[in-house]
């Protein structure tokens, strides 16, 4: 699990002397900071799967999300997460090892074999119409072969990273930052039109 954590925000409410509940609506533009970078976050992610070519059925993409903004005594948060139920996301993320899967994610609905299918790595195409030749039996033994194929590389080789959340955390790093900056501005004008 991969954590952003804004420090410095309990020298914050120790400075301000007055506010210790996180929970108290002073705190509103960390709220919306948080939410925001959530968001971000959740985008870059999306982005990133898009742009290293790990999208075919979008179920990955898909299952980037960012939580509600949630707060307790101590921490206000948010949770961003990708690959939730796909065995396949930390995969894509960091790689794996030689392993074997089963062979099953090789038949016809399956992961690999809908990543042959889609991504139209097995079969001859048509220049003209870009479509698939050959019968309908031929396309999905095509694809079953593929498949396999792929799947006996995973199983001597593994595969190789695809990072696409780490690199988010980076790539969003400063706009975020910039987001808590302006939220702490925004807390600080709010306390003196209080006293």
């Amino acid at each position: 699990m991969n954590r952003i954590t804004i420090t410095g925000l309990e020298k914050i409410v120790d400075e301000i002397g007055k506010f210790t509940d996180l929970n108290d609506r002073i705190y509103a533009p960390i709220w919306d900071a948080m939410d925001q970078a959530g968001k971000l976050l959740e985008e870059q992610i999306k982005q990133n799967l898009t742009d290293n070519d790990s999208v075919a059925t979008d179920d990955l993409r898909a299952s980037v999300s960012s939580s509600e903004v949630q707060v307790t005594e101590k921490a206000i948060f948010v949770e961003v997460g990708a690959g939730r139920g796909l065995p396949y996301a930390r995969a894509v993320e960091y790689g794996s090892k030689p392993h074997t899967p089963p062979l099953s994610i090789t038949e016809p609905g399956q992961p690999l074999y809908e990543w042959v299918r889609i991504k139209q790595l097995a079969g001859i195409y048509s220049v003209k119409t870009g479509k698939r030749l050959g019968s309908k039996a031929k396309q999905v033994d095509e694809n079953r072969q593929m498949a396999r194929a792929i799947w006996a590389h995973i199983r001597k080789y593994g595969t190789k990273p695809h990072p696409y959340f780490e690199p988010a955390i980076s790539q969003t790093a400063e706009r975020i930052s910039k987001l808590f900056e302006q939220a702490v501005e925004k807390i600080a004008e709010n306390l003196f039109k209080r006293t």
